[in-house]
């Protein structure tokens, strides 16, 4: 069975950051994920949790595995399994997997396993990795 494991590396990034910002409703199916450091957007559909890390072995038909390792996800201190972002309540949220160098949004930590309120522009920070969340419409 062909993994469900999603391996960016710098070529399949789509688009380039913004300087503006988006303006989004309640309900959105995309998100623009800024990794800081290369200025580079991946665009991901949230039909379902999204999961952020690196080297995954396993695949999933639950989650999109986002692996980060082609960013310098392991030097930066990013986790295998670091962070869950999902949809609930109609609202975006992410939560820690108990990742080894933590999780903040906006220089605040957060704490593992519960899930935090994600806003438009937010700065996620992985280990060391910053993340710019975009929330796009979903045409």
């Amino acid at each position: 069975m062909k993994s469900k494991t999603k391996r960016f590396d710098k070529n399949d990034a789509i688009g380039m950051a913004s300087s503006s910002p988006f303006y989004m409703n309640v309900g959105h199916s995309r998100i623009g994920l800024i990794i800081v450091h290369m200025n580079m957007q991946l665009v991901l559909d949230l039909s379902k949790p999204i999961l952020l890390g690196r080297n995954f072995s396993e695949s999933s038909t639950t989650h999109l595995c986002i692996d980060l390792t082609p960013f310098d996800a392991e030097s930066m201190g990013v986790s295998r399994r670091h962070a869950l972002m999902e949809i609930q309540d109609n609202r975006l949220v992410v939560t820690d997997q108990q990742s080894s160098n933590g999780t903040l949004v906006n220089s605040k930590t957060i704490e593992p396993l519960i899930p935090f309120l994600i806003m438009q522009g937010d700065l996620l920070t992985l280990g060391h990795m910053k993340i710019q969340v975009n929330l796009l419409s979903a045409g």
